[in-house]
């Protein structure tokens, strides 16, 4: 018996940081998943209508900003979506998003200072608007995402 006592602590440290790097692993499949799916929608112009909470302009861009929290189902993903041609047959779409990690047991503490990150870029297909879009939800860095 003493020598479960021993062990237990172990025991549990791993299985947590089992759960806890598994947790965070599908959180990020799940991110550049969505990304991705919603950046080849975004580049046949068939993305859902956009209804989700964001600062996004109406129209194309926001439809792809909704697109990616709905596939993702992590609604407090930032996206970035970046038209530098306007949404003409050849132009290249950029989908970006990212996402800050969290510890949910708090003993893998330097989950908390790390973010995940999705970049995506496709041709657009479709003739659509040719203004050029450069969107960027507020609040990260995106300096990776240009």
């Amino acid at each position: 018996m003493v020598e479960f006592a021993l062990i237990l602590p172990l025991l549990l440290l791993l299985l947590l940081g089992v759960v806890e790097l598994g947790y965070n692993l599908y959180n990020a499949q799940s991110l550049r998943q969505g990304t991705s799916t919603a950046a080849r929608n975004a580049a046949v112009l068939s993305n859902p209508p956009g209804t989700c909470a964001t600062s996004a302009p109406a129209g194309p861009t926001r439809d792809v900003v909704c697109d990616v929290k709905d596939r993702t189902g992590l609604t407090d993903a930032q996206v970035a979506v970046v038209v530098s041609e306007g949404w003409t047959r050849g132009a290249a779409v950029v989908v970006c998003s990212q996402r800050q990690s969290e510890s949910l047991t708090g003993f893998i503490p330097f989950l908390a200072n790390t973010r995940m990150t999705s970049r995506t870029e496709y041709r657009i297909e479709r003739e659509g608007d040719d203004t050029p879009v450069e969107f960027f939800e507020p609040g990260g860095d995106w300096s990776w995402c240009r």
